[in-house]
């Protein structure tokens, strides 16, 4: 009986923590500026949708600095 509630405590420890040490290695992509890095959602509970918003910032900074790399060219251009 006690070895089953481990392997089940075991299971559930392990169903949390892998999706939140692929979400961390997301953020260590995108620190070292990796802004085309995606998790895969694989659920829909908290996890996944902390994964979703991840991926969801990490287009939208991408999407931010594009647009701010095509404005600083227009002024470059523009001023010469």
């Amino acid at each position: 009986c006690t070895l089953l509630v481990i392997a089940i405590g075991y299971l559930l420890a392990s169903g949390i923590s892998m999706p939140i040490r692929l979400i961390v290695s997301g953020f260590e992509a995108m620190k070292s500026g990796n802004l085309t890095h995606r998790i895969e959602v694989r659920s829909k509970d908290e996890i996944g949708l902390l994964a979703e918003s991840f991926n969801q910032m990490n287009f939208s900074l991408k999407t931010i600095i594009e647009e701010i790399q095509i404005s600083s060219n227009s002024v470059s251009l523009a001023s010469k």
